[in-house]
């Protein structure tokens, strides 16, 4: 008979365009296996979006797992996800004391407690809040005190004790490791601050060669993806994580590592973009926000256009090994229609380094427990609609009218300029139009004739493409 195991740690997938797994359960895998316990993971967005498995393929996969093991933990990376994964449990009919629930999107969680959900008050019965290493180990030793454990959390302090992930439950085209926890900026827009109120990390030596140990462990990739919200906050421990790389590439020039990130754009040294690109980086996320320096200053981005634009120019001109995905803001609260025709214009500008470049746009989403959330309450208290409030939001700079329209005009010029397709684009945007826009009973005919409209209007578009208000641009191929 087959042994039960402690836990089944199950991350709730967040939606196709994802391919990498999502690092947190294979970090308490490893850890709480470190001190005698036992887990298997399932990775949602693996089983459902990397695997090709539908929802029902992903639900019985669980099911069958849950007979195996004592406990199941669930990961809810953001507060969006809560209501997927209570439909989960209700479908597979899970005895909610048999859940513990953790995760950044567990403030979601404590929110409707908070305002007495009796729904959730009955799913969520053991929520670990903060980081889960140490916590989970102590709700599987059955010390329901600890710290975080239906209670406010404390934070790990020293990250390099902590071992590196096990991904012996699956196959990804990638491993996820995290060099850091917390954020060196504190972005208005960005709810990180909350979760992990000081900014730590891992030696970056350390990291380096927690990267070489795990993909030793994963032969069939040789890629990372380090989901710290900035790899270079330490920028010491970043160009010792980038000398410990190099090292271990030309030692083994046919097994290199290669990596991606998400970065920010800050003024470095000279020799900045060779360590990085030597390292084996292909791919750096970087948060640019908006085109305007005035509304990045707004936003507490803290980097000017100097560097912005020398970062580019840095990456894109010492050789061909890193590409970039660079992500905007389109229509933040203090946006108005300069700032961002100098999006646009920026656009422009990255577009002669256009088949290395992807851009990846979101419309603004006023996410709860932010710097603006509370700076700004009038956004959310002068709107009545509670369902998508976070994007339905009103006031003297946009309606969300205004705000699609921008979008339109963005994606539009990005085509026109022949980016490369990113995919996050593709599913933000069935996201929206499917879910906000059909909600509030938004034609996005009119709206996209209106954008079309200005765009030529502005010059920004020709007058003389063949019915490019009856059909949209189409995407170029994709070139990486």
């Amino acid at each position: 008979m087959e042994k039960i195991k402690d836990i089944l740690l199950f991350a709730v997938p967040l939606g196709p365009g994802l391919i990498q797994p999502l690092p947190a359960i294979f970090y308490l895998k490893s850890f709480i296996e470190m001190h005698g316990k036992t887990a298997t993971c399932v990775e949602g967005n693996h089983v459902e979006h990397i695997q090709g498995s539908s929802r029902d393929g992903l639900l019985n996969e669980i099911k069958t797992q849950l007979e195996r093991h004592k406990w199941i933990g669930i990961s809810i990376l953001t507060f969006k996800l809560l209501d997927k994964a209570l439909e989960i449990v209700k479908n597979l009919d899970i005895d909610p004391k048999r859940i513990v629930w953790g995760g950044p999107g567990t403030s979601e969680i404590k929110e409707r407690l908070d305002n007495d959900d009796e729904f959730v008050k009955d799913k969520c019965r053991n929520v670990i809040y903060g980081e889960g290493e140490y916590a989970l180990l102590e709700f599987l030793n059955g010390n329901m005190d600890y710290p975080g454990i239906n209670s406010d959390p404390i934070q790990i302090e020293n990250l390099d004790e902590l071992p590196p992930p096990d991904y012996g439950d699956i196959k990804a085209q990638m491993v996820g490791l995290t060099g850091s926890r917390g954020c060196v900026r504190k972005c208005k827009f960005c709810n990180v601050p909350l979760l992990w109120k000081k900014y730590r990390y891992v030696d970056g030596e350390i990291l380096a060669k927690n990267a070489i140990t795990v993909l030793s462990k994963n032969t069939h990739t040789n890629h990372v993806m380090f989901s710290d919200s900035l790899i270079n906050g330490s920028e010491k421990q970043f160009r010792k994580m980038c000398t410990t790389l190099t090292e271990h590439n030309k030692k083994h020039p046919d097994n290199k590592i290669t990596w991606e990130a998400q970065y920010i754009s800050r003024k470095v040294s000279p020799d900045h973009f060779k360590i990085v690109s030597d390292s084996g980086c292909k791919i750096l996320k970087i948060g640019i926000e908006s085109g305007s320096e005035r509304l990045r200053n707004v936003m507490a981005k803290k980097f000017n256009d100097d560097a912005m634009y020398k970062c580019i120019d840095g990456f894109m001109t010492v050789d061909d090994n890193v590409n970039l995905v660079l992500m905007l803001i389109v229509g933040y609260p203090d946006e108005t229609d300069e700032d961002f025709e100098k999006t646009l214009d920026f656009l422009e500008w990255c577009s002669k380094y256009n088949s290395r470049i992807k851009m990846s746009p979101t419309i603004m989403s006023v996410i709860p427990d932010t710097p603006i959330f509370y700076e700004q309450p009038e956004l959310m208290d002068n709107n009545e609609l509670s369902k998508h409030k976070d994007y339905t939001w009103v006031n003297e700079n946009s309606t969300l009218y205004d705000r699609v329209k921008r979008l339109i005009k963005f994606e539009t010029l990005v085509k026109y300029y022949k980016y490369t397709y990113e995919p996050s684009i593709a599913y933000r945007w069935d996201d929206f139009l499917n879910g906000v826009m059909s909600d509030m009973n938004m034609d996005y005919k009119p709206i996209y004739k209106d954008a079309i409209s200005e765009l030529i209007k502005s010059k920004r578009l020709p007058d003389n493409i063949p019915d490019i208000y009856e059909k949209e641009l189409s995407w170029p191929d994709p070139t990486w």
